[in-house]
Parts: C-alpha cells; sequence; structure tokens
C-alpha cells in the first residue's frame, strides 16, 4: 500500500520541512536522485547509484505527483473541482528520500 504524502502551500522550505516531520524526527534520511522507468498505478524507479528498481511496496509518492483533484474558487465565489493531471511518466528525473534505514522512500519532486 502507498502512503499518501499531502505536499503543502507555501515555499520550499515549509515543503522540505513537512517531508521531514512526516519521515520522523531524528531518523537518517538521505537523498537521491532517481528516473521513472514505469508509470503508476505499478511505478518502478531505478536509483542512479543503484542497480535495482524500487517499487509500490517500498515507495511513497507525494501528492503533488499524483493525479489528483483541487477545488478552484474564482474571485465571485463560484467554485470548480479541475483534476491535476500530475502523475509520473516513465523517464521523469525524480528526487527521492530514503529512511527507514533505505526501507522505504518517498519520491520528493521532479527535477
Amino acid at each position: 500500500m502507498v502512503s499518501t504524502f499531502e505536499m503543502p502551500e507555501g515555499s520550499g522550505a515549509a515543503k522540505l520541512r513537512a517531508a521531514i516531520k512526516f519521515l520522523g524526527y531524528n531518523k537518517d534520511v538521505d537523498f537521491e536522485f532517481g528516473t521513472v522507468t514505469a508509470a503508476p498505478p505499478n511505478v518502478l524507479v531505478r536509483l542512479d547509484n543503484e542497480k535495482f528498481e524500487l517499487d509500490t511496496l517500498s515507495l511513497d509518492i507525494a501528492e503533488c505527483l499524483r493525479d489528483h483533484t483541487v477545488t478552484l474558487r474564482y474571485p465571485n465565489g463560484e467554485r470548480v473541482e479541475v483534476t491535476v493531471e500530475a502523475g509520473l511518466k516513465v523517464g521523469d528525473r525524480v528526487v527521492v528520500a530514503s529512511y527507514n534505514n533505505n526501507q522505504r522512500y518517498l519520491i520528493l519532486a521532479r527535477v
């Protein structure tokens, strides 16, 4: 099961703080680069320094990198739901945080 990480609004620093909070305080976290080799729902990611691929059993994906629905409000008060098609695609370069003794990985962003 893929855990959900809700990317907050705000600056890059706010997003990084939220990611660290999600991963847990005082835990070792490493940041690595990788390439998406298969698109969701059965996403695979190959880290630059590894010969194996990470799969959905060990990966969490930030909400901003998944298709999701948001509600927009116009100045006149009208609201409309919009689907953001932000899903990962084969070939996307990503930043991945590894944690829990390199047993879990969180895809944080495209680069």
